[in-house]
């Protein structure tokens, strides 16, 4: 919409001439009339403009806060399950973020496109969210027959990713699924039996390391990867026979991921040694050797190093709220749950 600013101009010097010969065209009178007019239509002009400008600011924060974004575990390139997020819009009811949720999770569904490019739906084509209902801090999840379609090597790693996905909203404590209207006792094409409730005692990219079945301990882990875009943590579920405390066995892998393919990396140093650990009530002191720094000279540790110690001790530690990190007596890294947890989300 264009604006004469002439003719307004016009109007004015009229309504000054008229008002001037009234006023006798007081020399006096006429400087503070001309002010006055200059005045009123810069003053127009800026209100134009600004009001353009608090339109496009109103729609662009309408937009941001009209979208919500949500946590969602997904196949990454190198088929692992891992944590990403989507926006999905926040005036939605839970069951209906729910849904959006598990559509975008399902392969050929239009709602694909809310993936990063370097991740993958992992539900089978055509698959049917029926109905969702919160009871009690359980979330049940009704799905339609195609959901029996996976495949058996892809059936373990879809049940975990729906369970992390949906334990992500703070209403939900765990997580049922029915199909066709029954509760879903195996993993689909497999002889794998599953909890009534699923909750992340399920583990994540399971890794099997033990030949008994007697003193087996269950590690959560976290490992760095990279793609084109990113880097990001995958989380995995160590089985071992190994009865020392989990501390040592989250050190001792991390530093030495043999079992592991390239795609996941650890940047702790393979001869770092944790010399001794503090268990407290509410908080963990572990004391390393000088090999845990990346430069000795500097005292420095990779951040890399660090994140996937704390991630992965407080995986496995959940009334740990604090975490220490000493080097001969010297404290080098302190961490605390609250913290990690609104940054990155884990746990």
């Amino acid at each position: 919409m264009k604006y004469h600013y002439k003719h307004v101009l016009k109007a004015y010097v009229f309504s000054y001439h008229f008002i001037g010969d009234v006023m006798l065209k007081k020399k006096a009178f006429r400087r503070i009339l001309i002010t006055t007019v200059a005045l009123f239509i810069v003053l127009f002009v800026y209100t134009f403009v600004l009001k353009e400008d608090k339109t496009v600011i109103y729609d662009e924060a309408y937009y941001i806060s009209s979208e919500d974004k949500r946590s969602i575990y997904c196949l990454n390139k190198d088929d692992y399950v891992s944590k990403t997020s989507i926006y999905v819009d926040k005036e939605l009811s839970l069951e209906d973020k729910v849904r959006s949720i598990l559509e975008t999770m399902t392969m050929e569904n239009n709602k694909n496109s809310l993936l990063p490019s370097y991740f993958q739906p992992i539900l089978p084509p055509n698959t049917k969210v029926l109905d969702v209902i919160l009871d009690n801090d359980v979330l049940r999840v009704y799905f339609s027959l195609e959901f029996l379609e996976a495949t058996s090597e892809q059936s373990t790693k879809m049940i975990e990713a729906i369970t992390y996905s949906l334990l992500e909203f703070d209403d939900v404590l765990g997580v049922e699924i029915y199909v066709n209207g029954k509760l879903l006792e195996y993993a689909p094409n497999t002889n794998k039996k599953l909890p009534v409730v699923l909750t992340k005692d399920i583990g994540i990219n399971k890794v099997y390391q033990i030949d008994s079945n007697k003193d087996i301990s269950k590690v959560v882990l976290y490992y760095l990867t990279k793609d084109e875009e990113s880097t990001y943590y995958v989380p995995v579920t160590k089985y071992v026979n190994d009865e020392r405390e989990k501390l040592e066995i989250i050190v001792d892998s991390l530093a030495n991921e043999y079992f592991l393919d390239s795609s996941l990396i650890s940047y702790l140093n393979v001869k770092t040694e944790l010399v001794s650990y503090d268990i407290l009530e509410d908080s963990i002191m572990l004391y390393f050797n000088e090999d845990i720094y990346d430069d000795a000279s500097t005292e420095y540790i990779k951040d890399e190093a660090l994140n996937a110690l704390v991630y992965s001790v407080f995986a496995n530690y959940d009334t740990v709220e604090n975490l220490k990190i000493m080097v001969l007596d010297k404290e080098v890294f302190s961490s605390d749950r609250n913290i990690m947890q609104s940054i990155w989300g884990f746990f």
